[in-house]
Order: C-alpha cells, then sequence, then structure tokens
C-alpha cells in the first residue's frame, strides 16, 4: 500500500468505537514493515487503535501513540528498528515466556495473565488469536481491552513477529454490564406486574362473589337494564322472575316503589350518591335493608341493596347496652371514670367529682397522673401497663388522690381494661370508693397499737427498753448471731450504793438519776440492733450483738466514765463523792449446746465480781470467775 492509498483508506476508516481490529488487521498485513521505517512509524500513529510490533523473540519493537497513550509509557520510536534488529530493552522476553510491557491481568480476577496465553505469545507461535478479557491498572484506573495478535511471517511462511491490535473497551462492558442489569430489571418488573395483575384479576373476582349485595343497573326511566345475581335475588323476586326490561314499579311493592323512584330521580338530577334505608316484610319477617345509588352515566346507574337486619339488631342491642351502662355509670354511688391509655379522662360521674373535688368540665381537662399521689403513681402505672400487655384482666390498690383543695383522700381504686373486638386496647373504667374514714381508723388502730407496745416494752422511768423487751431482743440476736456465728457480747450494770443515795436524797433524785444513767448507756449504744435496757430496780443490761469481748469492754468502760462524768453528787457513797457504776462484760458466739442463761449468768458473775473488787470498775467474765 503505497502513501495515497493509505490515505484514503483512513478517510474512510470510522473514528468511533465501530473501528476495530478487523478493519485495521487486513490493513496491517499489508504494511510492509521491512521498508521505511519512519513512514510505518508515521502510519501506524494516525490509527485510532492500540498498534503493537513485536519481533520472533518477544521483544517490543513498536507501540503507536494510541497505544502508548492507553498504556501509560515514554513514547518511543520506529526507526532504524526493524523485525530483525530492535534495541534491547528489559521488558522483552523469550516468545514462549512473552512478558508484556506493562502487567496484564485477567478481567474480574486480580489474577495476572498467563505469559504463554497471551495473545502476543500465542501469535509468536503462529497462532492468529483474539482476547477480551485483558486488563491493565492504571494508577487513575483499571482500563479493560480487547486484543487482536497475527503474526507476520516471510515469503517461506516463517513467522518474522507480531502485530497486536487493541482497544479500550471499559466504556463497552460498563455498557453492556448497564444493559443486563437493565435487562434483569425489566424481566424483573414484567413478572411483578404480572403476577400483580393475575392477583389482581383472582382478587377482583372473589370480590365480586363475596359482595352480599343485589346489585342492577338501572335506566333513569326506572327499568332494569341488569343484575348481578346473588344468593338474596329470591328476597326480591321470584326465582322464575327476570327482572330485565321490567319497571320499578312492576317489580316492588307500591311504598318501596315510590321511594325508591325518589332517590333515582335525586341520582340523576344531583349526579351524587344516594343512601337510604328501607323496611320490608317478607312474610312474617322485618327485613332492614340499605339502598345505594350510584350514578355513573347520565342515563344508567347501579342500585345496591344490603340485608342489614343483623346490623340493625346489633346497633339496638348495643344502644340499649350503653343506656345501661351509661345509667350505671352517672347514677352510681361510687366515682367512676373513664380514661384513655396515656391517663386522659375522657368522662367521670357526680361521684368522682364529689370525692376529687372537681368539676366534670375540669376532670376532663386533666389526666389521671395529675390527680394520684406520687408515691402511689408507679404502682398504678405499673398495674395498668399489665393490663394493656395482657398480664392481667384487672387489678385493685389502695391508693391516695389530691383533691382540688390539696386534701388528700384515700380510695380503693379498682380497674379494668376494655377492647375492641379485636382485642385492641381502647380504654380504662376505673371505680374508686372513698376510704378515707377507714384510712383514718386504720391509723389511728396502728397508733394505738403502737402505743401499747410501748407500753410493753418501755420502761416508764427511764424510757428505755424495759425486761420484757430486752429478754425478746436478745433471743432474737442470739438466734440470728448462731445461724451466722458471729459474736454476742452482753453487758450488766447496776449503781454503786444507790440505797444509800435514795435514803439521803430521796425517791425523786432516785429517779432522776436513773433517767440521766439511762440516757448515757443509750449515747454509747447507739447502733441500730444496739439495746439498753432497764433490767430491773437500779440494774440495767446493754445488748452489743456482732461485738468481741474487746469491743464490749470498751463500750462497758465509755458508759462507766461518762456515768461517772455526769458529777451527780453521792455524799454518803463509800465509793466516791459522786454516783458511780459497777459493769460486768461477757461475750461469745452462741452454739447448740449453749443457751441464753449460760450467758446471763456469765455477765451477772462478770458484774459481782466487779463490785467484789471496789466497784466502779469494769470486769470481764473469765472461765474460772464462774464458781
Amino acid at each position: 500500500m503505497n502513501h495515497s492509498q493509505f490515505e484514503q483508506w483512513l478517510r474512510a476508516l470510522p473514528r468511533d468505537r465501530s473501528c476495530n481490529s478487523n478493519l485495521v488487521i487486513p490493513l496491517l498485513q499489508s504494511v510492509d514493515f521491512f521498508g521505511d521505517p519512519s513512514q510505518v512509524s508515521a502510519w501506524l500513529d494516525r490509527l485510532p487503535l492500540g498498534i503493537a510490533i513485536y519481533q520472533k523473540d518477544g521483544r517490543a519493537a513498536f507501540l503507536n501513540q494510541v497505544a502508548r497513550d492507553m498504556i501509560g509509557i515514554a513514547p518511543c520510536t520506529f526507526s532504524d528498528i526493524s523485525l530483525d534488529t530492535a534495541p534491547d530493552t528489559a521488558l522483552n522476553t523469550a516468545p514462549d515466556t512473552t512478558v508484556p510491557i506493562c502487567p496484564i491481568f485477567q478481567a474480574g480476577t486480580g489474577r495476572l495473565y498467563a505469559p504463554e496465553a497471551l495473545p502476543i505469545s500465542r501469535a509468536l507461535r503462529g497462532e492468529s488469536c483474539t482476547a477480551d478479557d485483558l486488563e491493565i491498572r492504571r494508577a487513575e484506573r483499571t482500563v479493560l481491552l480487547e486484543a487482536r495478535a497475527v503474526p507476520l511471517c516471510n515469503g517461506q511462511g516463517e513467522v518474522l513477529g507480531c502485530v497486536v491490535v487493541f482497544q479500550d473497551i471499559t466504556l463497552r462492558r460498563q455498557t453492556e454490564r448497564s444493559l443486563v442489569t437493565q435487562n434483569h430489571a425489566l424481566r424483573s418488573e414484567i413478572t411483578q406486574k404480572t403476577e400483580a395483575l393475575h392477583h389482581q384479576k383472582i382478587e377482583t373476582q372473589a370480590l365480586l362473589d363475596a359482595i352480599p349485595d343485589l346489585i342492577f343497573r338501572v335506566s333513569d326511566q326506572g327499568i332494569y337494564l341488569s343484575y348481578l345475581k346473588t344468593n338474596h335475588l329470591i328476597d326480591l323476586i321470584p326465582p322464575e322472575v327476570n327482572p330485565v326490561g321490567m319497571r320499578v314499579s312492576q317489580l316492588l311493592p307500591k311504598e318501596v316503589a315510590q321511594r325508591k323512584l325518589h332517590y333515582l330521580r335525586a341520582a340523576f338530577a344531583t349526579q351524587q350518591i344516594q343512601v337510604y334505608e328501607q323496611q320490608v316484610w317478607f312474610g312474617d319477617r322485618l327485613q332492614h335493608e340499605e339502598v345505594r345509588i350510584v350514578p355513573y352515566s347520565p342515563t344508567e346507574a347501579l342500585t345496591m341493596i344490603r340485608d342489614v337486619t343483623d346490623r340493625k339488631s346489633a346497633e339496638d342491642a348495643l344502644r340499649q347496652s350503653e343506656a345501661r351502662f351509661r345509667a350505671a355509670f352517672d347514677h352510681s354511688a361510687v366515682g367512676s371514670s373513664i380514661t384513655a391509655l396515656n391517663g386522659q379522662i375522657l368522662a367521670v360521674n357526680a361521684a368522682c367529682c364529689d370525692l376529687l373535688g372537681y368539676t366534670e368540665a375540669e376532670l376532663r381537662s386533666l389526666t389521671f397522673q395529675a390527680v394520684s399521689h406520687p408515691e402511689d403513681l408507679a404502682a398504678d402505672l405499673a398495674m395498668v401497663q399489665e393490663l394493656i400487655d395482657g398480664k392481667r384482666n384487672s387489678f385493685q390498690m389502695e391508693k391516695r388522690y389530691i383533691r382540688k383543695s390539696g386534701e388528700i383522700t384515700w380510695a380503693l381504686l379498682s380497674v379494668s381494661l376494655v377492647r375492641d373486638a379485636q382485642q385492641n386496647p381502647l380504654y380504662l373504667l376505673a371505680q374508686m370508693q372513698n376510704i378515707t374514714r377507714q384510712k383514718r381508723a386504720e391509723e389511728m388502730l396502728i397508733r394505738a397499737n403502737q402505743e401499747l407496745e410501748a407500753l410493753v416494752n418501755i420502761d416508764g422511768l427511764t424510757q428505755i427498753a424495759n425486761r420484757r423487751r430486752f429478754d425478746q431482743h436478745l433471743k432474737q440476736e442470739w438466734n440470728r448471731l448462731l445461724r451466722e456465728q458471729q459474736f454476742l457480747s452482753l453487758i450488766l450494770f447496776d449503781v454503786d450504793e444507790f440505797k444509800r443515795f435514795n435514803d439521803h436524797y430521796g425517791h425523786q433524785e432516785g429517779d432522776d438519776c436513773l433517767q440521766k444513767l439511762a440516757e448515757v448507756a443509750k449515747c454509747v449504744a447507739q447502733r441500730p440492733a444496739d439495746l439498753v435496757a432497764r433490767y430491773g430496780g437500779e440494774e440495767f443490761g446493754v445488748i452489743l450483738p456482732n461485738t468481741d469481748m474487746v469491743g464490749g469492754r470498751a463500750i462497758a468502760e465509755k458508759i462507766r466514765l461518762g456515768i461517772q462524768a455526769l458529777g451527780i453528787r453521792h455524799e454518803c457513797s463509800r465509793v466516791a463523792q459522786v454516783v458511780t457504776v459497777s459493769l460486768g462484760v461477757t461475750s461469745q458466739i452462741p452454739t447448740s449446746t449453749q443457751t441464753i442463761e449460760v450467758l446471763m449468768a456469765q455477765a451477772d458473775q462478770a458484774l459481782y465480781n466487779a463490785k467484789r473488787r471496789g466497784r466502779n470498775r469494769t470486769a470481764v467474765y473469765r472461765d474460772f470467775d464462774m464458781p
């Protein structure tokens, strides 16, 4: 091919994606690559496809401008390059293991293309081939390539090299994938719409089959044009009668026909749906019917007749039930309310208004939370939630309400939940019985019992525990510490020379003295489980749970020193010029083989030892102390 032929061919070559290797390969096979290299280079650079020339040893001899741009390598020249001699380059290899100028991957796999399977290698082995699964990776993007390689042979058929034509098919593949996706989406949409139409047809037929109405098509002249057969047709029309072509006045009783014609005229005049009810006697049975006239043109309408006898009966029964409920609700002596699930008060009776001190209008603007005592609200709300969740059918509780005046009112609250036919919760029905007087009486009884308990367990003079309470508490703590295997300490103490004090100062001063001593002991032994008691006369006992001997002796000494520090004069005492006490302490871990009586005897022995050793002192029990 000469220069003018090439120019003519090049002008005819398409410049878009339709230009492919099938158009270019025939030209390349006719090119004399052994001719003028500069002319060949110029020709190949003008082609819109990537062109690569390889020598028979697998080394690249030339890449045109499109190929260089596509692969991203520096320009090279075809000058002084022939298929017999080519510049040495590290990118070239032997034909059986041809490595491309840049890494080539098998598209979509992430794996390098096998060198022996590359179109270059196959062409150098004398095979013309095409591959469209080549992928090169540029820094900025991935390029998909289609390549066609053909061998270049001399006159004797010897392979001298090969030419590879390749083009970027990235956009084409994206378009193909997009078309496939669109095709799948379109097929899916068609399938869905086909199924929807099928279901719609089934639903429409089922709907028509399920319609309980008697349906007629009627003209503006009152003539029946057609009808939809149903089981209800025999109610108005004998089986042997065909109503088509008959007038309304011919088919229906006179009063029923006149009323129907009246509404037919209204429907055609206004072109609006007309609905009315009628009563028809069938033998001794009165049937309630709802008639709906639907005009769909100036001269034709559909009339639909539905038997609503059961509905009417249900409505009448419901009205009677509601009337009975309203009468019971309004006139009940017990406060009653209807409350929404969120607590909004919907209705109240007069008794409820009296209970809370609000008017009906005021209560309907409030929630039950607003009139509830804060301390009772959490329990109330928790049980309401259990009602809603279906965990209980009703609940009852004693609850405090806050009246409009701010007073607290007690009520016995009973609540149930009303549900609809589908068991969905609708509202709460509550009854509130005023039990304020009862609660006050209970509180008075509790106070009286507490006072009685105090009289039974408290020493009247010193206002500390008496002997009865002392014995109860000691037994209680003994049993507890027996289980826990912890120490229990006991202190017994009495006033030194107290008879002389009474004889000298009088019983009133003696009583005052005992009260002061009790107060000191209470201030020292003040833990919740500690107990100070008047054991008898001028003798006191102190119970110290979870306290060993060291702790018990320390408490006893604090009591002794505290009483001495009071400085109550005792001029007749042979111990000191002020009131003093002697104390005995014992401590042990209760066991099943010992008794409380042993503990008491040990404390009493320790007290005896304190007195024997001179009084105004603390003595602790030792095993050898017992006689």
